[in-house]
């Protein structure tokens, strides 16, 4: 995965070449005439540039992520401050006070999962895996969002003996199914034929982008990237 970034972050702001022909902070640019640079809107709303633009590359699949509502972000950076928790410490949950909403727009072919499928379908693609794991069982029997975030939870939880004979049954049903999800699986076990977040195309959708094509994330959304070339925009935060 490599990341181009530009904003002006507090943490980390892009630098930009000034008319005297030696790099400025952007963040500190823009805070020296947050009206004429901003607007006089954004700058009395947001008083800082409010977004974050990212080219991404992807050329294997990244990691499931969740991120905090507007609220939980507030209170959580506030809670950490107030702990004295260094905005660089590797402990550090929350390193600004916002959340992170995301748009990505393809510029290639472009592969994400991006939110829980509905539950009617979840239940039918866990069919062939029902015997996997108990929570998966349960789900069947009650398929509602209780019941969901305890199968997403047990999942990726899984350890040891119990994960060995999930991903051996999901490798047994993977051999004669076809088709979505199980190619998007097929992939991400290239790279990662141990993970038990093989899973997780059952449960979310997968989008497939083409070139010009884009997709919002909204806050508190499980999603990753898995393949391709996309600008994205987001809330600033780092």
């Amino acid at each position: 995965m490599a990341e181009l970034w530009m904003g002006a972050h507090p943490k980390s702001s892009s630098q930009i070449l000034a008319a005297d022909g030696q790099p400025r902070s952007l963040r500190e640019v823009i805070d020296a005439d947050k009206a004429a640079l901003l607007g006089d809107k954004v700058a009395a709303r947001f008083g800082e540039l409010p977004f974050l633009f990212k080219v991404l590359c992807a050329a294997q699949p990244l990691s499931i992520q969740v991120h905090p509502n507007k609220q939980a972000s507030e209170e959580g950076f506030a809670r950490e401050n107030a702990a004295g928790i260094p905005l660089s410490a590797a402990e550090r949950n929350y390193k600004d006070p916002n959340h992170k909403p995301e748009l990505v727009f393809a510029l290639t072919p472009f592969l994400a999962m991006n939110a829980f499928r509905e539950f009617s379908e979840i239940v039918t693609l866990l069919q062939p895996v029902a015997s996997a794991h108990p929570a998966i069982g349960a789900f069947l029997q009650q398929p509602d969002a209780t019941h969901l975030s305890q199968l997403f939870a047990s999942l990726l939880n899984m350890q040891g003996e119990e994960k060995a004979k999930a991903l051996q049954v999901l490798r047994d049903v993977l051999a004669r199914e076809q088709g979505e999800p199980w190619q998007t699986i097929r992939l991400i076990a290239e790279f990662y034929p141990d993970d038990s977040g093989l899973f997780s195309p059952l449960l979310l959708n997968v989008v497939k982008l083409n070139p010009g094509e884009a997709m919002f994330l909204f806050a508190e959304t499980p999603h990753a990237y898995l393949q391709g070339v996309a600008l994205e925009v987001m809330a600033n935060s780092g």
